[in-house]
Order: structure tokens, then C-alpha cells, then sequence
């Protein structure tokens, strides 16, 4: 099972693949009837219940954890059958990301171009008001803001689907730019659950680093989430 940073290392990976891709798609009215790259960003909320940890936050800090609506970022591959891509929400708690493959489902002529996909991915969720019970922090992390991260490895399906009837575009020739915006819903499934850790991070954006250990005694998220959003995007 791939670690928090193996799957970091594998979507930046892809990602640098998917810029090295040269546009290869031919607009026409629908947006996306032909082969395109797509960036799309959006607004999600994750859904997923945990009584476990629930009952663990509210017996020691008289509090249950809120769930906000976030934003998500995704890129993909668009061809008359087939999508691939790359998805990644922003943590409100939760931070899901995701590479994903599938097939369309609706025809060419139809309103709604919808794709069935598969997903690999990973589900965070970062907590910075509570910790491990009777935790003492350490010399090296006094003074620091300390979090409380879990990570689990996830298999899901994934419905996405882009109205077409809201499509148009912008420009003519290569210069032409497509807007496509839809709706999606993933459900996810870790098999193998996830872990906590707790520590703090040093530098910033692609310097950031979490210096964390394992934390104990603190249940485990619910294995089965919800992801759901809605997205506007770009295509050329």
C-alpha cells in the first residue's frame, strides 16, 4: 500500500506528464464532444459519518468536529469514450485526492456527457483543535502549531458528468477556449483503513514537510465517505 508520500510522488509525477501533453483536441459546439484537456475547479463537501470519533472528541473535548464545503481542482483527458485524470480537494476537514479512469456512459448527441470511472486515492483529515489525549509535546515542538492528520489509501467509483447545454466557447482557431461545467459524486471505500499522526510542518508550499509520529488510541474515520461537487472548467 502506497504511503502519504508515495501517492504525493506518484500525482506529481503524472502531473508533470500532463503539462508535457501538447493539446491535441478539436472544439465543436457541444464543448466536449471530441478529444480534450479539461481544468476544472469547483466547490465539494465530503460526506461521511463517524460515530467512533465522534464519541472520542465529545468525551474529551466536549466537542464533534464540523465538515465544511471546500474546493477541489481537477485535470483530465478527454476522448469520445474515455477520461483520465487527476483530482485533489482542499482539506475542510478532508482532502481527497484521486487519479481516475473511465468510460462514457451517454452518447455523443445526449444532454448530459456523463463518464463512470474508477478511482485510486488517498483521504485525509486534518485537525488542528484537538490531539491525542494527555499528549506532552516535545522540545522540538513547543511553540509549534501541532495537527492531527489521518491518512487512509482508498479504491472508488466515481460519476461524473458535464451538462452540455451549458457549454460554450470562447475564441476561434487554436486560440479557442471551451467552458464546460457539470456536477460530480464519488463514493470511496479504504480497505485497509487509515492512520493519525501528530506533529507540525517546516517551510512552505512545495518545501512544506510534516514532522509527525504515530498517534494512538484515537478511533478510526469511518471507512466508507461521499464525495460530491460541482465544477467549471476549461478546455482547449
Amino acid at each position: 500500500m502506497p504511503n502519504k508520500k508515495g501517492m504525493k510522488r506518484i500525482f506529481t509525477i503524472i502531473s508533470l506528464i500532463f503539462i508535457a501533453v501538447p493539446a491535441f483536441s478539436q472544439i465543436n459546439a457541444n464543448g466536449i464532444a471530441g478529444n480534450m484537456l479539461i481544468l476544472s475547479i469547483g466547490a465539494n463537501k465530503t460526506f461521511i459519518n463517524n460515530p467512533g470519533f465522534d464519541a472520542w472528541t465529545k468525551s474529551n473535548y466536549n466537542k464533534t468536529e464540523g465538515n465544511l464545503m471546500s474546493g477541489h481542482l481537477d485535470f483530465a483527458i478527454i476522448t469520445k469514450a474515455y477520461d483520465f485524470g487527476i483530482h485533489a480537494s482542499a482539506p475542510f476537514p478532508y482532502r481527497v485526492s484521486s487519479l481516475y479512469f473511465g468510460k462514457r456512459l451517454t452518447t455523443q448527441q445526449s444532454k448530459i456527457s456523463s463518464f463512470l470511472n474508477l478511482e485510486i486515492g488517498e483521504l485525509e483529515a486534518i485537525y488542528t483543535d484537538i490531539a491525542p489525549v494527555d499528549y506532552i509535546p516535545t522540545a522540538a515542538e513547543e511553540g509549534r502549531k501541532l495537527q492531527l492528520h489521518y491518512d487512509a489509501f482508498y479504491f472508488g467509483l466515481s460519476s461524473k458528468n458535464y451538462i452540455n447545454a451549458l457549454s460554450f466557447k470562447s475564441g476561434k482557431g487554436k486560440k479557442a477556449v471551451s467552458f464546460n461545467s457539470g456536477f460530480y459524486l464519488d463514493l470511496g471505500y479504504e480497505p485497509w483503513g487509515g492512520d493519525w499522526s501528530y506533529g507540525y510542518y517546516t517551510g512552505s508550499g512545495k518545501y512544506a514537510e510534516f514532522h509527525s509520529h504515530t498517534a494512538y488510541g484515537i478511533p478510526h474515520l469511518n471507512n466508507l465517505f461521499i464525495d460530491a461537487g460541482i465544477f467549471l472548467g476549461m478546455g482547449s
